[in-house]
């Protein structure tokens, strides 16, 4: 009985740790249209991303952006 339970916790803890994100269709198409190269590590182009492909505000942006490593 331990041992699914701690595999399961294993599992979730390696998703959880994943760096890259993941977006859905409707967000990757955003971002192909407005940059052919999108780099999340330029603070701007993270900005204009998250803004305008995720509905997000400046200050969340800016917040999760600077999180990615965004500089």
């Amino acid at each position: 009985m331990r041992t699914p339970i701690l595999c399961l916790l294993a599992a979730m803890f390696l998703a959880a740790c994943s760096k890259e994100p993941e977006y859905t269709v409707q967000q990757q198409a955003c971002i192909a249209r407005q940059y052919q190269v999108y780099d999340r590590k330029q603070m701007d182009q993270c900005l204009n991303v998250c803004k305008s492909c995720m509905s997000g505000t400046t200050t969340t942006c800016t917040t999760s952006c600077k999180l990615n490593g965004a500089s």
